[in-house]
């Protein structure tokens, strides 16, 4: 395992399942109930952390919730037939005492179609949609002290659809588990722009957020390298940076690169950015994305 933050850990395996909603027990409206509504950590019935689930069914993801349904002649035959339900997964998991004071985060693939995800006990996301991936933030609301992390998605796929096909329903894709430093690049905070020039010269716009949690300023030095598809380095830029406490620090640079290989149809050819975030002469942060150079005319 590499020492420098990102640590990516895959959440696919030993979750619980159950088909159908669920109701909150019913409580006594009195002074303890609205109190306990107001807090963190104590929403009711299947969200709750001391929910027993221990009768749900075992699965691993990605789930398709609809392809263990029996087909029936009343449901729609753009979805095969197959009723489509809300349904809860549940999954339990410890975090090593180490990971005090890092920033924790839930990265979603894809889930069908509306979800609400709890984390012990607190909503902290609402999807409306089954086709973009989506990261919850952990940081403020992970336990690493022994106690088990309970993570709860209600998936609400009964009357909502976005395509005309058998689309499925439940967590589809893979869910990943990222751990990074304190300070760190946002989640998905590096982006390329490359823009066209001349024939021959075309500037590659980058911009990049980095994120401190912590309460000091840190002063950092953030790498951009522009790597060809033959493993050479085309392109670099070193800043140094002050992040302030508990802030975002914006970051903007420009990389000129001459008679790139162009992607088109027939030869995709893609370049790596690799952004890389150093304090101390330490790597604490680094992010690969895949880009390519083109231009695009609407005639």
């Amino acid at each position: 395992m590499e020492k420098f933050s990102p640590l990516i850990y895959s959440m696919n395996f030993n979750w619980k399942f159950h088909r159908g909603d669920i109701a909150k027990p019913y409580r006594n409206v009195d002074h303890l109930y609205f109190y306990d509504q107001t807090k963190a950590g104590f929403d009711n019935g299947a969200p709750n952390i001391e929910w027993d689930d221990s009768a749900w069914e075992d699965v691993n993801l990605p789930h398709d919730a609809v392809l263990a349904v029996t087909p029936i002649s009343s449901e729609s035959a753009s979805h095969g037939f197959r009723k489509r339900d809300i349904y809860w997964y549940r999954k339990k998991f410890s975090l090593p005492s180490e990971y005090e004071g890092k920033r924790v985060f839930l990265d979603f693939d894809g889930v069908t179609s509306k979800c609400e995800v709890y984390f012990n006990g607190s909503l902290l996301y609402n999807g409306s949609t089954s086709y973009t991936c989506f990261s919850v933030d952990l940081t403020d609301r992970f336990w690493c002290d022994g106690r088990e992390n309970v993570l709860a998605i209600c998936i609400n796929a009964s009357s909502t659809w976005e395509g005309w096909w058998l689309e499925g329903a439940g967590i589809y894709r893979n869910v990943k588990l990222i751990v990074k430093n304190p300070v760190g690049f946002e989640e998905w905070g590096t982006f390329s722009c490359p823009e066209k020039i001349t024939d021959e010269k075309w500037q590659t716009k980058i911009s990049s957020s980095v994120k401190n949690i912590s309460y000091d300023k840190s002063s950092i030095i953030l790498e951009h390298k522009i790597i060809a598809p033959n493993g050479n380095f085309i392109g670099e830029n070193i800043s140094e940076y002050n992040c302030e406490a508990n802030g975002i620090t914006n970051t903007n640079c420009v990389l000129e690169v001459n008679n790139p290989t162009l992607w088109d149809i027939n030869n995709p050819t893609l370049y790596t950015l690799e952004s890389i975030i150093k304090s101390n002469n330490t790597i604490i942060d680094k992010q690969e994305i895949k880009f390519g150079y083109r231009t695009i005319t609407i005639c």
